[in-house]
């Protein structure tokens, strides 16, 4: 055997290849950078309403991103700006460059042109708190959704149950007067004109808020067999807290779960409305406690 060292016939038999240590050349770094990166944001959609909300500083940010920020009116973190990828020019590129630092979140427009936060079907868990009312059961469901919810509470020979709805109070008197088996016999509303409680017949209450939905702030209107509330609320969660709600509330004598599911696909927020069915069965208690019946198609 000669005397040539084994590392020297190890570099013989190995193909060529360079050295793993190697420091990388300007190639290198050409080709990584013009690589696709896969990004941590949701894609806005092409066309339709968006909600971006910065959720991270801009402090020691790329000064383009920090410009970016601008252009889309946000200042800090948990600003919120509603955007319409259709219209505006440039916003999907603005996207991009300030990405890192937003929540990027498609809406969906409802009848009376609001504004709802649109969740998948695959939406997230919710989270029960069960308590008792009088000694009888009561149900708080959380959709950890920017404040969706349903609460159910049962009483002396009736039942009420709540949830977040994205109507606002003229899309909601549309809806009473097309499904309503007969206007109501009594109207309590909060005037905020007049800062006092007004307690009227149904047909005069009705028409005073026809007329004017805008100076009401707080409604209850009292059919035979049930009862209807609505009420505007503010969402303060971080992530979406300029986007309005309101609270939608039922009581009624005889329960059925079908017209509940119905009801709240209609007049819940999204998150609400399609998981109504899921939503339902946890709340079937209720008729242990009062008659199955539906009240809207008797």
């Amino acid at each position: 055997m000669t005397g040539q060292s084994s590392h020297a016939v190890l570099q013989e038999a190995l193909p060529s290849q360079a050295s793993p240590g190697r420091r990388k050349s300007k190639q290198d770094t050409r080709e990584r950078r013009a690589a696709p990166k896969a990004s941590r944001q949701p894609r806005a959609p092409d066309d339709g309403d968006i909600l971006v909300t910065q959720v991270r500083s801009a402090t020691g940010a790329h000064p383009k991103a920090r410009a970016n920020l601008q252009a889309l009116g946000l200042r800090g973190i948990g600003d919120t700006r509603l955007h319409d990828t259709g219209r505006e020019e440039g916003l999907h590129g603005m996207l991009r460059a300030a990405g890192h630092l937003l929540s990027v979140l498609p809406l969906r427009v409802l009848p009376d042109g609001s504004a709802d936060l649109y969740v998948t079907a695959k939406a997230r868990a919710f989270r029960r708190t069960r308590y008792q009312v009088d000694k009888r059961p009561a149900l708080f469901i959380d959709l950890p959704n920017a404040g969706e919810y349903v609460q159910v509470e049962v009483y002396d020979g009736f039942f009420s149950i709540g949830w977040s709805t994205a109507m606002t109070l003229p899309h909601l008197l549309r809806l009473i007067n097309q499904r309503a088996p007969s206007p109501p016999e009594k109207a309590i509303v909060y005037s905020t004109d007049r800062g006092r409680e007004e307690i009227t017949d149904g047909p005069a209450g009705m028409r005073a808020l026809n007329a004017a939905p805008q100076d009401y702030h707080y409604v209850r209107l009292e059919f035979p067999q049930f009862t209807i509330t609505w009420a505007p609320s503010q969402i303060t969660a971080r992530r979406v807290k300029k986007l309005h709600y309101g609270d939608f509330g039922w009581m009624s004598t005889t329960f059925d779960k079908e017209e509940i599911a119905a009801l709240m696909r209609e007049t819940a927020t999204s998150a609400v409305g399609i998981q109504a069915p899921k939503l339902c069965t946890q709340v079937e208690f209720i008729g242990d406690y009062v008659p199955q019946g539906s009240v809207l198609n008797p």
